[in-house]
């Protein structure tokens, strides 16, 4: 074996006496410790790992001895450490800095003047991130500059670039910081919140937020969150302060008694009062059984018994809550991951000759539709269509990717199979057997692939009638070389058979139906089409509610449904005023509040109100004018731009209305957008209207309803727990807003048209889907007395029976009127 380098000089080449002598210095090094009591030294990036380099330069071995294979002084290390079969070994401690010494590196300097100016800006409402990013960058251009690099002496370093005039734009910030620094020599930092100390005491320390979260439960991101004020420690996490704070060597409470909950209240459920069926639930399910009891409810106070049988109270509300048809339809959405990730080649290539096709439809003589054809929307809406059906194909009945094909939709039993599958699925879960009305445009639109262009003749007006564009599928026999049978018995006609409508069960598609319908292409698809529209027509009326719809139901049948609206934003409000003026949680309940009560006046959808813009010249989306705020969105934000009515709505090619100054959305309005909106950004500069800190301030139409859902599950949704909110509601999103302004506009106008501009879509539309809460038994019950109800100058005063007429028995047949009374005057009073 090769002697080691550092040993090589010994006096005679005997390596053996320097061996010994690290030996001994181990030894007398390990005693050392043991009696002061500082522990083996740990990094503060791994404060659970010995650290071999300071090792070696406080024992004064060489470090290449304490890392060679079977090294004694190594093995007499680990065997000293503190464990079951060692209890009195030692600890592993970090060599923590002194919070005051006379230097501090470039990298410390760093996070301790980012701390201290992030807690200025925060005092002065002033925005830190781009203070803040410019100390980060002007240090770190020093270090290049500095011998040391960022382990030069940071003082120094400043004060030769200030000396130097180096950088004269920022030598203003240059002098702030070396006066951060200078007080830092001197012991006199303290900041006064949890996020600030936090960072501040790491960096004196020496301490990276990965090292201390690696003294804690936590991981790297949330304490980096904490650090940032962005977040601080919850209920589960709050246990941790201390153990930073030890590991800091800070005074007990340091933190942990500036520490300030950013959430918007804290349970009072608290983890040990929690039945073991809960704790085995998820976190998102269990602080959702912590909503079911009273805001601020002591638990401590309750005796055994009774806290015994509030938990069963709640336990069995929960248990209903997660039996409810919500809970199923989260099943069945989690059980159906069976979709395509994408498309195969092949069928992508088939599918964007169809979007071509059906993009630019033709009315006569090679011309154009105006307003037909698919949309970007669309587009998107069929692709993720054709993802789950194909997907469906090939994962249940194994057809190979290479063989799947549009021309299957011609082939009615394909479909009707699939159809079968979502029935027979939705029942698996314990939802109703009930088709959805996905099936039923699946129909629709499978016809519309397999149609011939006929001239019709309608019954009513006697006027000739086109069924509509040629099917794309007409001219596509050569596919049929593409696909390949499917041998799986039919379970469609295995259905019918039981109900007597067949006598037989034949595979879903056989090889003769392939070999007969290159034959009889026309005939096929005449006889799918057929097919096709009957299974549309009989699904009318009895497929299942449309989710948001089902979600709002109570709603849609008051007399104004937007008093719910009301009532909800009226007890946000109130919580408002609960929360401190400039928090984090301030700026994102004003915000909420204003988009709440803008969609109840122009229910936007989720797409168009997250690409809605707002400038401080007053050129975005939304403005102010004339001290009126106005809405003016360009038409292709729109889903249905292409429809004729609402090209009515935007004749200059903007959809353009004013925000009534209700509810109080003015005043929120003007406090959201001087202060709460910049609030939320944080620094991040962004033009949209409704903004949050991340994604450069843009907010996707998914966390858009995500917030929304939250905001109406805490303020309008029933809570069975608590017995608050309208009864029978469920949270709903963003997207219900245009039921109940629809069903308000009509309850109040009695006019299709005005509801469905309303919601900016066409009077056909807004009828089929909202004509059965139009009118409801109280509606109903309005109408019929208005109608029978007498005119204020009747001369008719209708008798008491019971005190004018004497009681008689019925008779047994009723009596025969010979002539009606021809007018009023000629009734008996």
């Amino acid at each position: 074996m090769p002697k080691p380098v550092q040993l090589a000089s010994h006096e005679g080449g005997d390596t053996r006496e320097a061996h010994l002598q690290n030996v001994n210095w181990i030894k007398k090094y390990l005693e050392a410790i043991r009696q002061d009591g500082r522990g083996l030294p740990a990094d503060c990036s791994s404060p659970k790992t010995i650290y071999w380099k300071r090792l070696a330069e406080e024992s004064g071995v060489k470090l290449i001895s304490l890392n060679r294979a079977h090294s004694q002084c190594r093995k007499l290390v680990l065997d000293s450490l503190i464990s079951d079969q060692n209890p009195e070994g030692l600890e592993i401690r970090v060599r923590v800095e002194p919070r005051v010494r006379p230097v501090y590196t470039i990298d410390e300097a760093i996070h301790i003047a980012v701390a201290v100016i992030q807690s200025h800006c925060e005092k002065a409402k002033e925005k830190h991130r781009p203070k803040c990013a410019r100390v980060d960058d002007l240090l770190r251009e020093i270090a290049r500059r500095a011998p040391k690099g960022l382990c030069h002496d940071s003082i120094v370093a400043i004060s030769v670039e200030l000396e130097h005039d180096t950088f004269p734009e920022d030598a203003e910030l240059l002098n702030e910081i070396k006066d951060i620094l200078l007080s830092a020599t001197r012991g006199e930092l303290e900041l006064q919140t949890f996020h600030g100390r936090l960072k501040l005491e790491a960096a004196l320390a020496g301490f990276s937020m990965s090292g201390i979260a690696k003294v804690t439960t936590a991981n790297v991101q949330t304490v980096i969150n904490w650090a940032a004020g962005v977040k601080t420690p919850d209920a589960r996490l709050k246990e941790e302060i201390p153990k930073i704070e030890k590991a800091l060597r800070l005074s007990e409470g340091y933190l942990s008694k500036k520490h300030v909950s950013n959430r918007s209240g804290q349970s009072s459920v608290k983890r040990r009062y929690l039945p073991a069926e809960i704790l085995a639930l998820s976190p998102t399910k269990q602080k959702k059984f912590r909503r079911l009891f009273e805001e601020g409810a002591d638990l401590s106070k309750l005796s055994a018994e009774e806290l015994s049988n509030l938990m069963s109270e709640k336990l069995d509300i929960f248990r209903r809550l997660e039996d409810s048809i919500d809970q199923k339809r989260a099943k069945l959405r989690l059980e159906m991951k069976y979709a395509l990730k994408e498309l195969p080649p092949s069928l992508q290539e088939e599918f964007e000759q169809l979007v071509k096709y059906r993009s630019n439809e033709i009315v006569l003589y090679d011309v154009p539709a105006k307003d037909k054809g698919w949309d970007p929307d669309t587009i998107k809406i069929y692709h993720d269509r054709f993802r789950q059906f194909f997907g469906w194909m090939h994962h249940t009945l194994k057809v190979p990717k290479e063989n799947l094909s549009i021309s299957y939709f011609a082939f009615r039993r394909v479909l009707k199979e699939y159809g079968l599958y979502l029935v027979e699925r939705k029942e698996q879960v314990g939802m109703e057997k009930r088709p959805a009305n996905s099936l039923k445009e699946w129909f629709t639109f499978a016809s519309s692939l397999t149609r011939r262009q006929a001239e019709l003749r309608n019954p009513k007006t006697k006027i000739r009638e086109l069924s509509g564009a040629v099917g794309w599928l007409r001219r596509q026999r050569e596919l049929l070389k593409k696909i390949v049978p499917i041998n799986d018995l039919s379970g469609s006609d295995a259905h019918e058979v039981s109900q007597g409508e067949r006598d037989d069960v034949l595979p879903i598609l056989t090889e003769a139906e392939l070999l007969d319908a290159a034959q009889e292409w026309a005939d096929l698809l005449d006889q799918a089409t057929e097919d096709y529209r009957f299974l549309a027509k009989r699904l009318h009326g009895q497929t299942s509610d449309v989710d948001s719809v089902h979600r709002v139901g109570p709603i849609l049948r008051l007399e104004n449904p937007l008093r719910a609206i009301e009532i909800g934003v009226c007890k946000a409000s109130q919580k408002i005023a609960t929360l401190r003026p400039g928090s984090r949680h301030w700026y994102t309940a004003i915000r909420d509040c204003v988009a709440v009560k803008f969609h109840a006046q122009v229910p936007l959808r989720r797409q168009t109100f997250c690409g809605l813009t707002y400038l401080s010249d007053n050129t975005g989306m939304v403005y102010k004018d004339r001290k009126k705020w106005w809405l003016r969105v360009p038409a292709e934000l729109f889903k249905n731009e292409k429809s004729r009515a609402f090209k009515d709505l935007t004749p200059d090619g903007f959809y353009t209305v004013t925000l009534e100054d209700k509810w109080g959305l003015y005043t929120d309005l003007e406090i959201y957008i001087n202060e709460a909106r910049d609030g939320v950004l944080s620094g991040v500069q962004s033009g949209a209207f409704y903004v949050a800190r991340h994604n450069s301030g843009h907010v996707t139409p998914g966390t858009f309803a995500g917030t929304f859902r939250r905001f109406t599950e805490n303020f309008i949704a029933e809570n069975p727990g608590r017995k608050t909110g309208f009864k029978g509601v469920k949270s709903f999103g963003s997207q219900a807003m245009r039921h109940i302004v629809a069903t308000a506009v009509f309850a109040e106008t009695r006019d299709i048209h005005a509801a469905a501009r309303a919601i900016h879509d066409s009077a056909k539309t807004t009828n089929d889907h909202y004509n059965k809460y139009f009118e409801s038994i109280m509606k109903r019950a309005k109408t019929v007395h208005a109608v029978l109800g007498p005119a204020p100058d009747s001369p008719i005063v209708w008798p008491i029976f019971s005190e004018g007429l004497p009681v008689v028995s019925s008779p047994s047949i009723a009596p025969v009127i010979l002539e009606p009374y021809s007018n009023v005057e000629d009734i008996p009073i």
